[in-house]
């Protein structure tokens, strides 16, 4: 791509790639981890709207299926952590998970998240079991939030069927260890992933850069989970990352 840049009597002429362009020039995201969860039940309505109220750019929810095939926002496959339930979500219903609140608050259904967000901002769902993604899709599509919603997963095979289900739909791979550089690349290309989460933990200058650097030649975008503190937040921005996966979404922009 040829830019011809006009000052005054100076003509100037530079090659830059568009991907380059597209990648400076985006703003570092917000993305409001399980919601706004530094100041709400996670994965909750109170969350979800706290989070829109502080202006994030994207909220990431996570998402499992009941037993009667209800898609709800919960992270954790036991219930005992978040409610005074016991065992796996999965083995119950949908009637059967309204007995129990996350500090006060119900559990979500998907479709309740999502409506909530609709027209707000964007969403990242986290696929957190197998043999959710025709649910998943169909879901999407029917809400016309094809372009809205950014699919991750641990489970990179459910990105790759969702992008076979279709090609619209935008996945990135989630990592819960940092990759090499070299594979992450290789799986990204593989299933046509827009994104990278990486993990905060462990994270190096080096490494991170390099990642950036080989990820932006590839359109592809970094973005790092979960960062809480002002210095990680501050290091992070200055460092290149597209987006910030954080309980506290306000701090994203409180941070120069």
């Amino acid at each position: 791509m040829k830019i011809r840049i006009l000052n005054f009597d100076i003509v100037s002429d530079f090659d830059i790639r568009i991907s380059d362009l597209k990648y400076f020039m985006a703003k570092i995201l917000s993305i409001a981890h399980r919601g706004a969860s530094g100041y709400a039940p996670e994965n909750t309505l109170k969350a979800i709207q706290k989070a829109v109220k502080l202006g994030a750019d994207m909220i990431e929810i996570d998402v499992r299926r009941t037993r009667d095939r209800h898609m709800v926002c919960f992270h954790d496959y036991l219930m005992h952590r978040l409610t005074n339930g016991h065992g796996r979500l999965r083995n119950y219903t949908y009637q059967e998970l309204k007995r129990f609140t996350i500090c006060g608050e119900v559990i979500p259904t998907l479709p309740e998240i999502l409506k909530e967000i609709k027209g707000s901002c964007q969403v990242n769902i986290e696929v957190k079991e197998r043999g959710l993604t025709k649910d998943l899709a169909r879901l999407v599509r029917e809400m016309e939030l094809t372009r809205d919603v950014l699919f991750s997963s641990f489970y990179h095979l459910e990105l790759a069927k969702l992008k076979a289900l279709d090609s619209r739909l935008r996945v990135a791979l989630l990592f819960s260890q940092l990759p090499s550089v070299s594979v992450a690349m290789k799986i990204g290309k593989e299933i046509q992933a827009e994104a990278l989460n990486l993990p905060m933990k462990r994270i190096t200058q080096r490494y991170l850069r390099q990642m950036i650097d080989e990820a932006k030649r590839r359109d592809m975008k970094i973005n790092v989970w979960t960062a809480n503190s002002q210095e990680d937040i501050q290091w992070l921005k200055e460092t290149g990352v597209h987006g910030i996966i954080t309980d506290f979404p306000d701090r994203i922009k409180s941070i120069s």
